[in-house]
């Protein structure tokens, strides 16, 4: 079996899939794992080292690596397009609910959770990558105020009190969102 990171073959003699995944990691110098080819079947990295594989029967192991750098202005720019339709399906939500169309408001509310909840996991992977700086200190910080009031519109929510969430979504949670698109900004300048 022949294992590669990207075009380069290596010489790593064990099937054993931590070790091979350990000698990988130590090639890397700001890069970071992409896609994993057995043969010619693309696996991510996670079903690599969790599922149970008999790699003596691959020919060939292909690593792909991809600068850090650029994963995060890739991600970043990514963000970036999607924040404006967050922040209109916020208010649309907050819309809904003034209303009273609640099964409509929850099904925009659902939506709009999953894509928060989608866009700060790209920026907790985003610090966790970044060397720790001031703004990844006040990001930080951000994000943690950010999950505060999210936290206050799951309490509204969860009481059913629709007037009080439409407000908070609309005065916290979109001025939140305005806050991290300007966060967005500055990250993505400083990787470019």
């Amino acid at each position: 079996m022949n294992i590669y990171l990207n075009e380069e073959l290596l010489e790593i003699n064990s099937i054993n899939k931590l070790e091979i995944a350990e000698n990988i990691n130590l090639e890397l110098e700001k890069e970071i794992i992409e896609k994993i080819y057995l043969d010619e079947i693309e696996v991510t990295l996670d079903y690599f080292l969790n599922n149970d594989l008999d790699l003596e029967r691959f020919d060939k192991i292909k690593f792909i690596s991809k600068d850090v750098n650029q994963l995060i202005a890739e991600s970043l720019r990514e963000a970036e397009k999607y924040l404006p339709k967050l922040k209109q399906g916020l208010k649309d939500t907050a819309e809904e609910l003034r209303t009273g169309s609640i099964d409509q408001a929850s099904e925009l509310l659902n939506h709009s959770i999953d894509g928060l909840e989608w866009y700060l996991n790209i920026l907790n992977s985003i610090l966790d990558l970044r060397e720790e700086d001031t703004l990844s200190k006040n990001l930080k910080n951000y994000i943690e105020k950010f999950n505060l009031a999210l936290n206050r519109t799951m309490i509204s929510l969860k009481k059913e009190e629709y007037n009080d969430l439409a407000d908070l979504l609309e005065a916290e949670i979109i001025s939140y969102l305005e806050t991290l698109s300007e966060f967005n900004k500055q990250l993505l300048e400083e990787t470019n």
